[in-house]
């Protein structure tokens, strides 16, 4: 029986254990998560992710579970992740801003629902791509990029990458609303004449806003000015070339071309750069057989402004020219003159050299043709014949003419001497130095008729010329580089002169040394250059600028100081300079200096002045200054005051900053009591030495003053 017992009570033992075994396990499962008491609650839908700035805004509906506290949110870079919890605390509402992103990219996110024990077990994730990267690549162009315009009314072509809407405004105007990004805008200029500056910027669908851009285009409406130095004449030969001349000149530098239309065709055109001098323009228009004709000359500006001549002329026959193709006039065919120094014009279509000769003498040598040149007429006085021959590009001739003057000395005229020995008083002028074999002889001798020359090294004199005030000269290649002597000596009737001679250095060699550059800007916008050179001292310099105006490096001075001010420079531009050294031979150096940038800044700094306020009255000489100073370039402003006395310096702050220093008050002391009024002025200078001036008035009562003074064992101002 026992044995049975025995056996009967380990079965009950074994379902104990097992019993219990299994209450463990249920229970972890329970802890664990794997088994739960009730269902997990419905995830929320309709989950949305705006872009606030910086911050993404998470919104959603509502979990359909009735049980639902709140919500946690993850977040992670990979998708399928979940990522990592970014709320501390249980969400109540149905949104929640996420503030800490750092870096651009792609994020996603899982909003899930909470009760008392659970989360919802959803995992669909929202993605959204995260942009504070703004608007890059931005460019624009006024009209494409010309340099004039004569209208108002431009076209802007633009370019702005990842932009969604952009704004635009003229210099000193107001920006315009963002409107949708274009590639092309029709926009109006301010309408005044100048430089004018258009600005735009851009913001992407995010309202991340890229950096402001600006071109620049000058309007100019102002007609060049025409004026006529050799006019048109109402009746020519029908072997006789047209030829006329004119001056040109406009309000900027730019292009100037000139068009001649016969009888609206167009037969010539000349297109010539203008700086700040007139520029002359020369028109030959070939033979017109018997008729009339209408000549139009158009000439205009970059900008488009065109000024316009008409004229009706007449081709006849006057039978046999002297030569068809080479005219020649002396002083604008004036009749008479009492000075032997004349001009002669001379206007040939194919002309490549010519030469030239009083009547009854040799001729001169050969030398490229010109349009003008001074002359000098035979001592004797009487009708003077100038003759002019000249070659084609083939050396072939064009035929001789000439033109009479007479020369009269007129009684009682100044300067006029009648000849009565051989010549003299020669002197002979050239440059110091000469990078070219052809060179420039400026001469002068009383009574000469006949000159020659020769350069020493040779030896050999060249043979008789009418005797001139200038003259083309051509050194000999064979001494190669180093000094060389010419020697001039004239003659006349009565015999020869005595020898004068001048020396000029041949060098082909541009300079070396190297040129250091530097600059600063300077008061009312003015911009400073200066460098080292350790060079000759005969050196110039070449100075290049480039602005967004000229786009390119322009040459715009020489100058034989190191250093050399831009006046024309407008504020808040940058430009940028490079020096090139230039020997007196006019050899520019082999490397050009560093290019240097800067701003030219012509704006003053602004002051506010907020302590002591308009009439403060005070009875202690020490008193607060507060003020606040403002700058659009400079980093440091100076400052220095003046209350009553001399000035007085305050010391280097920075722009923006808002400053509190202790000033003394310096009272008249004429005055033993009552009121004295004392204006406090306010001295501030940028880095580039624009200043300002700011002031306020207190009144100082003395009377305070001595009793103060008298309270105390010492008083310090």
């Amino acid at each position: 029986m026992n044995n049975m017992f025995e056996e009967e009570g380990s079965h009950y033992w074994i379902l104990a254990i097992l019993f219990v075994g299994a209450v463990i396990i249920i229970s972890g499962l329970y802890v664990t998560g794997i088994l739960k008491l009730d269902a997990p609650p419905l995830p929320p839908k309709n989950i949305q992710i705006t872009q606030i700035q910086n911050s993404l805004k998470i919104t959603w509906d509502k979990s359909p579970s009735v049980d639902v506290i709140g919500y946690n949110i993850y977040r992670s870079k990979q998708y399928s992740v979940q990522g990592e919890k970014i709320n501390q605390e249980i969400i109540y509402e149905t949104e929640f801003i996420d503030k800490w992103l750092v870096e651009d990219g792609t994020y996603y996110y899982l909003v899930r629902a909470v009760d008392n024990t659970q989360e919802d077990e959803g995992i669909t994730q929202v993605t959204y791509y995260f942009d504070t990267a703004p608007p890059y690549g931005t460019i624009i162009s006024i009209n494409n990029g010309t340099k004039y315009t004569n209208t108002k009314k431009v076209k802007l072509n633009l370019e702005s990458h990842d932009s969604y809407i952009c704004r635009y405004k003229n210099e000193g105007g107001n920006w315009t609303d963002y409107t949708n990004y274009v590639l092309i805008k029709d926009w109006e200029l301010i309408d005044e004449e100048g430089l004018q500056i258009v600005y735009y910027q851009c913001q992407d669908r995010n309202y991340n806003e890229g950096s402001i851009e600006s071109d620049s285009i000058i309007l100019d409406k102002t007609l060049p000015e025409m004026e006529f130095i050799r006019s048109i004449k109402n009746i020519y030969s029908e072997d006789e070339i047209i030829n006329f001349s004119i001056y040109l000149l406009d309000n900027y530098p730019n292009n100037l071309s000139c068009y001649i239309y016969l009888n609206n065709t167009l037969i010539a055109n000349q297109v010539k750069e203008f700086f700040d001098a007139f520029l002359t323009f020369n028109f030959n228009i070939e033979k017109q057989s018997n008729g009339t004709y209408l000549i139009k000359l158009v000439c205009e500006d970059e900008a488009g402004n065109q000024n316009i001549f008409s004229k009706n002329i007449k081709s006849i026959i006057i039978g046999e020219y002297r030569s068809k193709e080479v005219n020649i006039t002396i002083n604008r065919d004036e009749e008479i003159t009492n000075n032997r120094e004349v001009i002669l014009y001379v206007n040939s279509k194919n002309a490549n050299k010519c030469r030239y000769k009083n009547e009854e003498r040799e001729w001169s040598e050969w030398e490229k043709y010109t349009s003008s040149l001074n002359w000098v007429l035979s001592s004797e006085e009487g009708i003077k014949t100038v003759y002019v021959e000249c070659l084609n590009n083939i050396n072939e001739s064009l035929g001789i003419n000439w033109d009479t003057i007479e020369y009269k000395i007129i009684s009682g005229s100044s300067g006029i001497i009648k000849c009565i020995g051989v010549p003299s008083n020669l002197n002979i002028i050239t440059d110091k130095c000469t990078n070219s074999l052809t060179i420039n002889l400026k001469l002068s001798a009383v009574c000469a008729d006949e000159c020659t020359y020769r350069e020493v090294e040779s030896g050999i004199w060249r043979r008789w010329e009418d005797y001139r005030n200038s003259k083309e000269f051509s050194l000999s290649a064979r001494y190669g580089e180093g000094i060389r002597e010419i020697e001039y000596k004239c003659k006349n009737k009565y015999g020869e002169s005595e020898i004068s001679s001048a020396k000029i250095h041949y060098d082909i060699t541009p300079p070396s040394d190297y040129v250091f550059l530097e600059a600063n800007s300077q008061e009312d916008g003015k911009i400073r250059l200066f460098w080292s050179y350790l060079g000759v001292k005969e050196d110039t310099f070449d100075i290049y600028k480039k602005s967004l105006v000229g786009r390119t490096f322009n040459y715009v001075d020489n100058t034989n100081q190191k250093y050399w001010i831009d006046y024309d420079t407008y504020n808040e531009q940058e430009y940028h300079y490079y020096i090139v050294v230039k020997d007196c031979a006019g050899n520019e150096g082999i490397t050009p200096s560093n290019v240097i940038s800067i701003i030219a800044d012509s704006e003053k700094p602004e002051i506010s002045i907020y302590s002591p306020y308009e009439g403060e009255e005070f009875n202690k000489k020490n008193i607060n200054l507060e003020f606040e100073i403002e700058d659009n370039l400079s980093y440091l402003i100076t400052c220095q005051y003046q209350a009553g006395g001399s000035k007085k310096s305050l010391g280097n702050y920075y722009s923006g900053q808002y400053v509190s220093e202790n000033i003394a008050l310096s009272p008249s002391s004429s005055i033993a009591s009552g009121d004295e009024r004392i204006r406090i002025y306010l001295y501030c200078k940028d880095g580039s030495g624009n200043e300002e001036i700011n002031y306020v008035s207190v009144i100082y009562i003395h009377e305070t003053e001595i009793e103060e003074e008298m309270s105390g064992p010492g008083n310090i101002d």
